[in-house]
């Protein structure tokens, strides 16, 4: 059984993150705790798992990762940020760290966020290195979130562990997933590939070169653009990139070289 420990100083949010991880692992024990944890001496039921930290300024980050590292002797890091981190953030950053989510985005986006950390996916800029999760710890991952209807977990407390959840290996889920940018196509109700052009309208493209990067033609670039447009009920570039980050898009998923590979050639 995997253990993941969750630290987050607010106990309501520290609880909802609870809950939403115990829609994606399975077989694993889930433990919700506040920063008090980190003073306690260490606990060898606890350590050895994966840790989901919370970080409430750029200043307290080596401090709470290293806290952590000596709490939990965890096989890996998972930072969670208010926003995206800006690159300063990244530098000299602890190899424990494995991975960033936004705490800010829609609790479908966290999701998706989460799956694509722990299935290792590499073209996920919030993912740093996927090995310590890929041959370390050994997360199931269920194809999608249960349904509401559907009880996912076992739900549990304790004086000592307030926030303990132990998951049921053998929840009744669906058998597919998009990957995170589907997800947050189908979050916006957009096409994959109407996601790709407002993804690269974000980063401030040209028609020409997103037509280029996408091997498509310009027509059907402004034909994606337009459509894109109307889904989002906006008439600009910079109000359909507002809607969407404002309906929880992060928009920060990076393109490989070339084309972004949601659509098919020609779309």
């Amino acid at each position: 059984m995997v253990k993941i420990i969750v630290l987050e100083r607010n106990v309501m949010l520290r609880t909802g993150i609870v809950q939403l991880l115990s829609h994606v692992l399975l077989d694993s024990m889930i433990e919700g705790l506040g920063y008090v944890a980190l003073d306690q001496p260490p606990d060898e039921s606890r350590q050895g798992g994966l840790v989901f930290l919370s970080i409430p300024s750029p200043e307290r980050r080596d401090s709470l990762i290293l806290a952590s590292e000596r709490a939990f002797a965890p096989k890996g890091i998972i930072l969670m940020l208010d926003g995206e981190p800006a690159p300063s953030f990244m530098h000299g950053l602890s190899p424990i760290v494995v991975g960033f989510v936004d705490k800010a985005v829609a609790p479908e986006t966290f999701l998706a966020r989460i799956r694509a950390v722990l299935a290792g996916c590499k073209a996920a800029p919030w993912l740093l290195d996927p090995a310590p999760l890929a041959t370390a710890v050994a997360v199931s991952l269920p194809a999608r979130p249960p349904s509401r209807l559907q009880a996912p977990a076992r739900v549990y407390s304790s004086e000592s562990s307030p926030d303990v959840i132990s998951i049921d290996p053998t929840p009744d889920v669906p058998d597919c997933l998009p990957a995170a940018a589907r997800d947050e196509s189908s979050l916006l109700g957009l096409t994959p590939r109407q996601y790709e052009v407002l993804v690269l309208l974000a980063r401030g493209d040209a028609l020409k070169t997103i037509a280029r990067r996408l091997n498509i033609t310009v027509a059907t670039t402004k034909a994606h653009t337009e459509g894109l447009y109307q889904r989002l009920d906006v008439h600009n570039r910079n109000a359909a990139v507002y809607v969407a980050r404002s309906r929880g898009a992060g928009l920060g998923w990076t393109p490989p070289q070339g084309s972004l590979e949601l659509g098919q050639p020609g779309d």
